[in-house]
Protein backbone atom coordinates (compact mmCIF):
# COMPACT_ATOMS: atom_id res chain seq x y z
CA UNK A 1 0.00 0.00 0.00
CA UNK A 2 2.96 2.46 0.91
CA UNK A 3 4.51 1.12 -2.09
CA UNK A 4 1.41 2.03 -4.21
CA UNK A 5 1.22 5.31 -2.44
CA UNK A 6 4.71 6.46 -3.06
CA UNK A 7 4.60 5.60 -7.01
CA UNK A 8 1.45 7.31 -7.24
CA UNK A 9 3.06 10.27 -5.69
CA UNK A 10 6.37 10.41 -7.93
CA UNK A 11 4.24 10.28 -11.25
CA UNK A 12 2.06 13.29 -9.84
CA UNK A 13 5.02 14.65 -9.45
CA UNK A 14 6.38 13.98 -12.74
CA UNK A 15 3.17 15.34 -14.39
CA UNK A 16 3.60 18.48 -12.43
CA UNK A 17 6.89 18.92 -13.52
CA UNK A 18 5.82 18.71 -17.31
CA UNK A 19 3.13 20.96 -16.86
CA UNK A 20 4.98 23.92 -15.31
CA UNK A 21 5.45 26.53 -17.22
CA UNK A 22 9.46 28.11 -17.93
CA UNK A 23 10.05 31.16 -15.64
CA UNK A 24 12.55 32.85 -17.50
CA UNK A 25 15.11 35.03 -14.74
CA UNK A 26 14.57 38.45 -14.53
CA UNK A 27 17.99 40.04 -15.64
CA UNK A 28 19.22 43.79 -14.31
CA UNK A 29 19.36 46.41 -16.70
CA UNK A 30 22.64 46.94 -16.04
CA UNK A 31 25.75 44.50 -15.30
CA UNK A 32 27.09 45.52 -11.21
CA UNK A 33 30.41 45.47 -13.46
CA UNK A 34 29.58 48.44 -14.85
CA UNK A 35 30.15 50.11 -11.68
CA UNK A 36 34.04 50.02 -10.24
CA UNK A 37 34.18 47.34 -6.96
CA UNK A 38 35.71 48.12 -4.22
CA UNK A 39 35.95 45.14 -1.96
CA UNK A 40 39.28 44.94 -0.44
CA UNK A 41 40.42 41.66 1.48
CA UNK A 42 38.41 41.58 5.03
CA UNK A 43 39.32 38.05 6.02
CA UNK A 44 40.96 37.18 8.52
CA UNK A 45 43.89 34.25 7.95
CA UNK A 46 43.11 31.36 10.43
CA UNK A 47 43.60 27.48 11.33
CA UNK A 48 41.19 24.74 12.80
CA UNK A 49 42.33 23.30 15.71
CA UNK A 50 41.04 21.51 19.08
CA UNK A 51 37.37 23.04 18.07
CA UNK A 52 38.07 25.93 17.49
CA UNK A 53 38.66 28.58 14.14
CA UNK A 54 41.94 30.66 15.33
CA UNK A 55 43.11 33.95 14.18
CA UNK A 56 46.73 33.69 12.80
CA UNK A 57 46.93 37.19 13.03
CA UNK A 58 46.21 37.92 16.38
CA UNK A 59 45.30 34.47 18.11
CA UNK A 60 42.47 35.26 19.12
CA UNK A 61 38.99 32.80 18.12
CA UNK A 62 37.14 33.42 15.61
CA UNK A 63 34.57 30.88 16.22
CA UNK A 64 34.44 28.43 19.00
CA UNK A 65 32.41 25.30 17.87
CA UNK A 66 31.22 23.27 21.01
CA UNK A 67 32.53 25.00 23.96
CA UNK A 68 30.66 23.34 26.40
CA UNK A 69 30.87 25.85 28.66
CA UNK A 70 27.52 25.30 31.66
CA UNK A 71 26.29 29.17 33.25
CA UNK A 72 23.33 29.95 35.46
CA UNK A 73 20.03 29.41 34.53
CA UNK A 74 18.46 32.96 33.33
CA UNK A 75 17.09 35.10 30.05
CA UNK A 76 19.07 34.45 27.00
CA UNK A 77 21.02 37.81 26.94
CA UNK A 78 21.88 36.53 30.71
CA UNK A 79 23.45 33.36 30.09
CA UNK A 80 25.39 34.81 27.20
CA UNK A 81 26.71 37.56 29.32
CA UNK A 82 27.46 35.52 31.69
CA UNK A 83 29.66 33.28 29.64
CA UNK A 84 31.17 36.53 28.08
CA UNK A 85 32.58 38.45 31.31
CA UNK A 86 34.06 34.79 31.87
CA UNK A 87 35.82 34.53 28.48
CA UNK A 88 36.89 38.36 28.04
CA UNK A 89 40.35 37.30 28.31
CA UNK A 90 40.47 34.83 25.77
CA UNK A 91 38.00 37.15 23.09
CA UNK A 92 40.31 40.18 24.33
CA UNK A 93 37.22 42.01 25.14
CA UNK A 94 38.37 45.85 25.40
CA UNK A 95 35.86 46.23 28.45
CA UNK A 96 35.38 43.33 30.91
CA UNK A 97 31.80 44.58 32.19
CA UNK A 98 30.92 44.19 28.31
CA UNK A 99 30.25 48.08 28.07
CA UNK A 100 30.90 48.28 24.30
CA UNK A 101 28.63 45.83 23.62
CA UNK A 102 24.60 46.47 22.66
CA UNK A 103 22.43 43.74 22.10
CA UNK A 104 21.64 43.18 18.55
CA UNK A 105 19.08 40.42 18.53
CA UNK A 106 18.11 37.28 20.15
CA UNK A 107 16.43 34.18 18.65
CA UNK A 108 15.09 31.27 20.16
CA UNK A 109 14.44 28.03 18.59
CA UNK A 110 14.72 24.00 18.83
CA UNK A 111 18.69 24.04 19.22
CA UNK A 112 18.43 26.85 22.47
CA UNK A 113 18.95 30.52 21.96
CA UNK A 114 21.05 32.29 19.89
CA UNK A 115 22.02 36.12 20.91
CA UNK A 116 23.68 38.66 18.60
CA UNK A 117 25.83 41.55 20.06
CA UNK A 118 27.04 44.75 18.01
CA UNK A 119 30.67 45.88 19.13
CA UNK A 120 30.66 49.99 19.93
CA UNK A 121 33.87 52.16 20.04
CA UNK A 122 33.26 55.51 21.37
CA UNK A 123 29.75 54.94 20.96
CA UNK A 124 29.65 54.44 17.25
CA UNK A 125 28.87 50.74 16.02
CA UNK A 126 32.17 49.01 14.55
CA UNK A 127 31.44 47.71 11.16
CA UNK A 128 30.78 43.69 11.27
CA UNK A 129 31.91 43.34 14.22
CA UNK A 130 29.61 41.03 16.47
CA UNK A 131 29.49 38.40 18.77
CA UNK A 132 26.86 35.40 18.17
CA UNK A 133 26.51 32.49 21.31
CA UNK A 134 24.17 29.86 21.24
CA UNK A 135 22.93 28.32 24.75
CA UNK A 136 21.05 25.25 24.27
CA UNK A 137 17.92 24.93 26.50
CA UNK A 138 20.38 22.93 29.41
CA UNK A 139 21.75 26.15 29.99
CA UNK A 140 25.16 25.06 28.26
CA UNK A 141 27.13 27.88 25.66
CA UNK A 142 27.46 25.57 22.51
CA UNK A 143 28.82 27.79 19.88
CA UNK A 144 30.11 31.11 19.85
CA UNK A 145 30.99 33.25 16.25
CA UNK A 146 33.62 36.39 17.11
CA UNK A 147 33.71 38.99 15.03
CA UNK A 148 35.03 41.47 17.89
CA UNK A 149 37.79 43.77 17.17
CA UNK A 150 40.12 44.23 19.57
CA UNK A 151 42.83 46.09 17.88
CA UNK A 152 41.14 49.33 17.02
CA UNK A 153 43.22 52.88 17.82
CA UNK A 154 41.43 55.65 16.94
CA UNK A 155 40.74 58.24 19.46
CA UNK A 156 38.51 60.93 17.58
CA UNK A 157 35.29 59.61 16.63
CA UNK A 158 33.67 63.11 15.19
CA UNK A 159 33.38 63.31 11.36
CA UNK A 160 34.42 66.13 9.34
CA UNK A 161 32.18 65.43 6.21
CA UNK A 162 29.06 65.55 7.11
CA UNK A 163 26.58 62.50 6.03
CA UNK A 164 24.80 64.33 3.36
CA UNK A 165 28.04 64.46 1.72
CA UNK A 166 29.04 61.24 1.84
CA UNK A 167 25.28 60.10 0.96
CA UNK A 168 26.13 62.33 -2.17
CA UNK A 169 29.59 60.77 -2.76
CA UNK A 170 27.96 57.42 -2.61
CA UNK A 171 25.42 58.22 -5.19
CA UNK A 172 27.65 59.53 -7.43
CA UNK A 173 29.96 56.32 -7.75
CA UNK A 174 26.89 54.48 -8.83
CA UNK A 175 25.07 57.41 -10.66
CA UNK A 176 21.57 56.06 -10.88
CA UNK A 177 19.32 57.13 -13.74
CA UNK A 178 16.14 57.68 -11.38
CA UNK A 179 15.04 57.43 -8.11
CA UNK A 180 16.79 54.74 -4.94
CA UNK A 181 13.97 53.13 -3.72
CA UNK A 182 16.24 52.88 -0.28
CA UNK A 183 18.76 54.52 0.84
CA UNK A 184 20.75 55.03 4.76
CA UNK A 185 23.17 56.30 5.83
CA UNK A 186 25.44 55.11 9.37
CA UNK A 187 28.77 56.23 11.10
CA UNK A 188 31.14 53.92 12.06
CA UNK A 189 33.93 52.30 12.53
CA UNK A 190 36.06 50.57 10.07
CA UNK A 191 38.80 48.37 11.19
CA UNK A 192 40.48 45.98 8.60
CA UNK A 193 44.32 45.45 7.90
CA UNK A 194 45.38 46.61 11.55
CA UNK A 195 44.07 50.11 9.87
CA UNK A 196 41.05 51.72 11.81
CA UNK A 197 38.92 54.73 10.39
CA UNK A 198 36.14 56.35 10.76
CA UNK A 199 33.10 55.85 7.74
CA UNK A 200 29.75 56.58 6.88
CA UNK A 201 28.28 53.36 5.48
CA UNK A 202 25.44 54.48 3.10
CA UNK A 203 23.18 51.65 1.69
CA UNK A 204 21.79 52.30 -1.99
CA UNK A 205 19.71 50.03 -3.16
CA UNK A 206 18.06 51.06 -7.15
CA UNK A 207 15.36 49.33 -9.20
CA UNK A 208 16.50 51.56 -12.10
CA UNK A 209 19.99 51.51 -13.87
CA UNK A 210 22.28 50.48 -12.39
CA UNK A 211 20.07 47.75 -10.26
CA UNK A 212 21.54 46.57 -7.50
CA UNK A 213 21.76 46.99 -3.65
CA UNK A 214 25.15 48.60 -2.66
CA UNK A 215 27.10 48.87 0.23
CA UNK A 216 29.67 51.96 0.48
CA UNK A 217 32.04 53.02 2.80
CA UNK A 218 33.21 56.92 2.74
CA UNK A 219 35.49 57.92 4.91
CA UNK A 220 34.29 60.11 7.06
CA UNK A 221 37.35 62.60 7.17
CA UNK A 222 38.56 62.67 3.89
CA UNK A 223 35.41 61.29 1.51
CA UNK A 224 37.41 58.79 -0.38
CA UNK A 225 35.39 55.81 -1.23
CA UNK A 226 36.96 53.36 0.90
CA UNK A 227 34.53 49.88 -0.31
CA UNK A 228 31.84 49.73 -2.61
CA UNK A 229 30.16 46.19 -3.42
CA UNK A 230 26.91 45.21 -4.47
CA UNK A 231 24.80 43.18 -2.37
CA UNK A 232 22.43 41.91 -5.09
CA UNK A 233 21.94 38.29 -6.43
CA UNK A 234 21.56 37.56 -9.74
CA UNK A 235 20.21 35.23 -11.72
CA UNK A 236 20.61 34.30 -15.54
CA UNK A 237 18.68 31.72 -16.86
CA UNK A 238 14.92 30.13 -17.37
CA UNK A 239 13.40 27.19 -15.01
CA UNK A 240 10.44 25.51 -13.77
CA UNK A 241 8.02 26.69 -10.99
CA UNK A 242 5.83 24.06 -8.88
CA UNK A 243 2.80 26.07 -7.78
CA UNK A 244 2.23 24.17 -5.42
CA UNK A 245 4.77 21.33 -4.91
CA UNK A 246 3.20 18.31 -5.64
CA UNK A 247 3.06 16.88 -2.37
CA UNK A 248 1.92 19.47 -0.75
CA UNK A 249 -1.26 19.18 -3.48
CA UNK A 250 -1.62 15.36 -2.30
CA UNK A 251 -1.35 16.43 1.50
CA UNK A 252 1.52 14.39 1.92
Amino acid sequence: MKLSRAIALAGFAVLAFQLTAPVEAKQPQSSPTDIEVLAPDEFEDSIVMDGQRVSLETGIPLAIYDPQFAVSPGTPEQMVQEYLRAQAEVFQLRSPTLDDLVHHHTRTGDAGHTVRYTQMHEGVPVYNADLTVTVNHQNTVIFVMNGYRSAIELDDVTADLASAEARDIAVDHIHPTGDLVHESVELMVYHNQGESRLVYRVALAASVDPIGDWEILVDADTGEIVKAVDRGHYVDGTGSLFDADPLSSAQA
